[in-house]
């Protein structure tokens, strides 16, 4: 990464970054062509600006799969409360993902995880397990936009925040989710699915309890079956689940 291509004299690309996600490069235009100097001092500034950029990647992303790490769980969330509720003008009414105003700016988290991934590691190795944790990861990149934000949170399991319109909009997504990953083949493994336990983002609800429903929900579908897609609200109001209590106050985590 340390060359420039010279495409013509006058136009100089010159490569960035490479990485998960993010692939990035200079292009300079200039009258004449550049001098040796010009250049060293071009890699000195881009060196500088990519030893930043892969020192932020190191901090926020999972090692292994490269989506966010546990760490920024929070810094996102506070991020997310504070958004300004979106103009009517920018919201799509055909999209299911469009964003509603309700709760959080129409956020919902989901907690994902592999089911009997212990059995996964024990018939084939950690090798393979580890393998079947990066495509999963793939395969969430692929069935979420690119402002919906993906975790790795520990082992197998994984979580989801994302911008629905309303239970129906979630519901899809979740469930999208889901069948993407059932319908996989995995190299060796085959088959595998995930269970999902989901909550909708409450502004003024403390998020540690905001993630235990969406837990209570998990543990729900992880002891009726497995991979299945359950809300928590919904659980409460089929009277499968008793409601735990709440506390308001500002964002805060374990």
């Amino acid at each position: 990464m340390s060359n420039s291509w010279l495409v013509d004299e006058k136009l100089s690309v010159f490569p960035v970054l490479d990485l998960f996600d993010l692939n990035l490069c200079l292009i300079l235009k200039s009258t004449t062509s550049l001098s040796a100097n010009d250049i060293r001092l071009i890699h000195s500034f881009l060196d500088v600006y990519r030893n930043f950029c892969l020192l932020i990647e190191d901090v926020q992303t999972d090692q292994l799969t490269g989506l966010l790490n546990r760490k920024t769980f929070e810094e996102n969330l506070q991020r997310i409360s504070e958004e300004p509720p979106p103009e009517p003008s920018k919201i799509e009414a055909k999209d299911r993902r469009a964003t509603a105003p309700a709760g959080l700016n129409g956020y919902w988290m989901a907690v994902v995880d592999i089911d009997n991934f212990k059995k996964v590691n024990d018939t084939f190795g950690h090798v393979y397990g580890d393998e079947v944790l990066i495509l999963l990861a793939r395969l969430m990149k692929t069935c979420f936009r690119t402002n919906d934000l993906l975790y790795r949170f520990g082992g197998e399991e994984f979580v989801v925040i994302a911008q629905c319109n309303g239970l129906e909009g979630a519901y899809f997504a979740f469930e999208r989710l889901r069948k993407t990953i059932e319908n996989y083949n995995f190299p060796q493994i085959g088959r595998v699915t995930v269970s999902i336990g989901a909550v909708q983002l409450q502004a003024g609800i403390l998020v540690t309890y905001l993630f235990d429903q969406a837990d209570q929900a998990l543990y729900h579908v992880k002891g009726n079956g497995k991979n299945q897609v359950e809300f928590y609200q919904e659980l409460v109001n089929r009277g499968i689940i008793t409601p735990t209590p709440t506390l308001s106050g500002d964002i805060e985590l374990f």
